[in-house]
Order: C-alpha cells, then sequence, then structure tokens
C-alpha cells in the first residue's frame, strides 16, 4: 500500500472518531432520551402525540422541573387544566427558586374566579423573584379580584417599573385606578392600552367620553419605550452585518470547496497509481471528506507527484483499409 493510501485511510479512520464523539456529544447535550422525546414532542402536529413524548420525557428525568412544565403548557393548550395544574405544583416543588410554575397556577386560578388562591401563588411567584414582571402581573390582578384596589395598583405599578409593556399593564391598572374613583390615572391608563392596539382600552375609553390616541402619539410611545440607544443600535447593527457577512463567507467556503473536491477527483482520475483501487480509495475518500479530502490529496499526492501524471493520450491516425483484392 502507498504512502497516499496510508495517509488517507488515517485521516478517515480520525475523522470517523470526530463524527462519532460530534454526535455523542449532540446526543449527550438534547438530554439522552428525555431530550428526544421533547425534540418529537415539539416536531409533531398532534396535541395528544406532544403530550404523550412529554410524559415520556418527564419519567425519563422525573427530577426535571423543565421537563414539567413543558408537560404543563401542553396539557393547558388542550384545556386539561387539572392535569397541567398538578404538573406546575410539582414543577414548583422541583424549583423552588423558580417564580414560572407559581405565575402559571395564579393565572389559572385567575381564570376560575379563585382569586385567594391566586394571590397566594402570586405572592409566592414575587417572593422567589421580586424582578418578575409576571409575578407582579398576575398578583395585582388577583388582588383586583379580591377588591383589594390599593394593593393591586401598588402590585401593577411595580410591573410597570420592572418593564410591563402598555398592552399589559394598560387594562388591569385603568380598572383598578377606576375602582378606586381616579379617574385621571385610569383615562392615562386606558390610553396606554389603547396605544398598542388594546380594544378594551378603546372601548372604555369611548364609554368614559374619550379619544383613543393618534397614530403619531402611538408612535411617540413606542419610541419613548424603546430602551436601545443610539450607540447600541450601531452596535447591535454592526453585529448584524458582521453575522451576515460570517454567513457569506461559509457560504463563499463552501463552494470553494466543492471546486477543490472536483479538481482534486480530475488530477486522480490521471494519476499512474500502482493498482486501480488506490485511486478508486482516494476517489472515494475525496468525495467523502470534501474539502479536507482535497487538501490531503494535495499534500499526499499532487504536491509530492507521486505517483507522476499519465502521458496524453495520442490518437494514432486511422490507417486506411488495404484494396480489395481482384
Amino acid at each position: 500500500m502507498s504512502r497516499g493510501a496510508k495517509i488517507a485511510i488515517g485521516c478517515a479512520a480520525a475523522v470517523l472518531l470526530l463524527t462519532v464523539l460530534g454526535v455523542w456529544g449532540v446526543w449527550s447535550a438534547m438530554g439522552g432520551r428525555a431530550g428526544w422525546h421533547v425534540f418529537l414532542a415539539e416536531m409533531t402536529t398532534s396535541d395528544e402525540r406532544a403530550i404523550e413524548h412529554y410524559r415520556r420525557a418527564t419519567e425519563l428525568r422525573p427530577e426535571d422541573a423543565r421537563m414539567q412544565m413543558r408537560l404543563a403548557n401542553a396539557l393547558s393548550d388542550t384545556g386539561r387544566d387539572d392535569e397541567a395544574m398538578a404538573a406546575w405544583e410539582r414543577a414548583a416543588e422541583l424549583a423552588p427558586e423558580d417564580a414560572e410554575p407559581l405565575v402559571a397556577i395564579a393565572r389559572v386560578r385567575i381564570d376560575d374566579k379563585e382569586y385567594e388562591a391566586a394571590a397566594d401563588a402570586a405572592e409566592q411567584a414575587v417572593e422567589r423573584d421580586r424582578r418578575s414582571v409576571d409575578a407582579h402581573l398576575a398578583l395585582g390582578e388577583a388582588r383586583a379580584g379580591l377588591g383589594d384596589y390599593q394593593g393591586a395598583v401598588q402590585a401593577l405599578k411595580q410591573a410597570d417599573d420592572l418593564g410591563a409593556t402598555a398592552r399589559e399593564i394598560g387594562w388591569p391598572l385603568g380598572q383598578a385606578c377606576e375602582a378606586l374613583g381616579e379617574r385621571k390615572a385610569a383615562i392615562r391608563a386606558y390610553r396606554r392600552g389603547a396605544g398598542s392596539c388594546d380594544a378594551r382600552c378603546k372601548e372604555r375609553l369611548a364609554e368614559l367620553g374619550e379619544q383613543a390616541p393618534e397614530r403619531e402619539e402611538r408612535r411617540a410611545e413606542r419610541e419613548s419605550s424603546s430602551t436601545m440607544g443610539p450607540g447600541e443600535g450601531l452596535i447591535f447593527g454592526g453585529f448584524m452585518l458582521a453575522w451576515f457577512g460570517m454567513y457569506a463567507v461559509i457560504l463563499v467556503l463552501t463552494f470553494a470547496g466543492w471546486a477543490a473536491g472536483i479538481l482534486a477527483l480530475w488530477d486522480c482520475a490521471h494519476r499512474a497509481f500502482d493498482r486501480p483501487s488506490t485511486r478508486a480509495l482516494w476517489c472515494i475518500f475525496i468525495f467523502a471528506m470534501h474539502w479536507l479530502g482535497a487538501l490531503v490529496y494535495y499534500f499526499a499526492v499532487y504536491r509530492t507527484g507521486d505517483p507522476p501524471r499519465l502521458p496524453p493520450r495520442v490518437r494514432l491516425p486511422q490507417q486506411p483499409p488495404p484494396a480489395a483484392r481482384g
């Protein structure tokens, strides 16, 4: 076996080993079998199959709170709130510092008009994460349901300070302020919600004899609520430009790799190898390894000139057929 063939076999074995290690790493990063079931659940279009895969994932990883929350969200989307509630409660037990499952429990309780239980869950969520916008919003709505409008306004204003959107804060804050008799504050809240295209706020403003904000006012509100300054916008634009530039470079290198592979195959076909099997081995290696195969071929064969290239074929002139004897 020639030196070039040995190099090709060694490189192929190394690439195969790296491929196996890479696949194993990706499998481990996905979470093994549980992660595979989560992937299948997200890819399927059937709600029941998604729930089945999420259940399987929770069985494989029973101490994973994120798996429980995925199952709870899937169950809630299909209207199975009782089962979803059990999954959220299990997630809250498994993740004692995460406010998300408690916020979900509070939302379900609010929809069921169980405001006392909703307030308890929301208060626990706030204790776990005092910077959670969703937790303060849920607490404000639960307190409003209990008739504690002053506490509702306080929780909703806290959510507003933490970055709640105008669409999230407009309607509940307007309702609480209106219940306290603060008409001007309620109108300001409704106008914020109407500026974010909240139909409830628009209808309530019309009932109160007020006009919804014009398009210019809505644009000004969006501009004033933007958290990105001029310098940050320039940095973000440069980052996106570099991102697309990277993809352009990858595309160019891909075409260059294909071109190098084709040239390497053409050169390999015109080399005087000792055995045809060596030429076939090099062709398979170049085709499988793409640009890497072409690079190895360049240093192992083309640059060394071993084996040499075949001489060009010379076509001999065709001899005229002998004249027929009489």
